[in-house]
């Protein structure tokens, strides 16, 4: 796939989807995270600059703890000698803008994750509650302190922006109702509200008994085999 896109051995990743790419490691998580969703790719061939646009096709692979994931692939593989390896440390400024691309990466990601289930792209055996939460938190503490941290850092992110979504229930929503505010110079009626706060609750609801339900599906077909 790569080759028929236009990739060539010796050519040098820049970015991707606008994200820099510092290492193979980062243009296989770039890539991974976009099954069969157009990427673009920034290179160098030479001593020239290429845009190359390609879309990854979806593969399930197993990761270390037995689990299916569903990812990209574009059949790009790496030949690293020990010479070509570097140890790269960023300085304290150059960390803080490393640190806000990827809280960045991970808002993209999500949004598209979550707009992939209304193309009928979403696999729905990603979504999981607190079943699935404490499962992965266990399988993650095995892997020391540090995935652990990263793990909850990444739990809070992502509870931060569902949070962030306009429903009413959620702070989104509240901030979605302020704007309406502001844009008609009043508010809306108390009725409004509250029908826009009991369509909010029940899409919560649904929500949660969707993803607990999803949480014991998987569980008990995880048992099985």
């Amino acid at each position: 796939m790569a080759e028929t896109a236009g990739l060539e051995a010796g050519d040098v990743i820049i970015a991707v989807d606008g994200y820099a790419v510092h290492g193979f490691e980062d243009f296989q998580r770039l890539v991974a995270t976009s099954p069969e969703r157009p990427v673009t790719i920034d290179l160098e061939r030479g001593s020239a600059a290429e845009t190359i646009v390609l879309t990854p096709e979806a593969v399930e692979v197993e990761d270390r703890f037995g689990n299916i994931q569903r990812i990209g692939r574009v059949g790009v593989s790496r030949d690293v000698a020990e010479t070509d390896v570097t140890l790269y440390r960023p300085g304290p400024v150059e960390a803080v803008g490393m640190t806000v691309e990827e809280i960045r990466f991970i808002i993209q990601r999500t949004a598209a994750f979550l707009g992939d289930f209304f193309v009928g792209r979403g696999d729905v055996e990603q979504l999981g509650g607190p079943v699935k939460v404490a499962k992965v938190s266990g399988e993650v503490a095995t892997l020391g302190i540090v995935a652990l941290i990263n793990l909850t850092a990444l739990l809070s992110l992502n509870i931060g922006i569902f949070n962030l979504l306009p429903v009413p229930m959620l702070d989104g929503g509240h901030l979605l109702y302020y704007l309406v505010e502001a844009v008609r110079g009043r508010p809306l009626s108390m009725r409004v509200q509250e029908m826009g706060f009991r369509f909010g609750f029940a899409l919560v609801l649904a929500l949660m008994v969707f993803t607990l339900f999803n949480d014991t599906l998987f569980a008990y077909f995880g048992i099985l085999r």
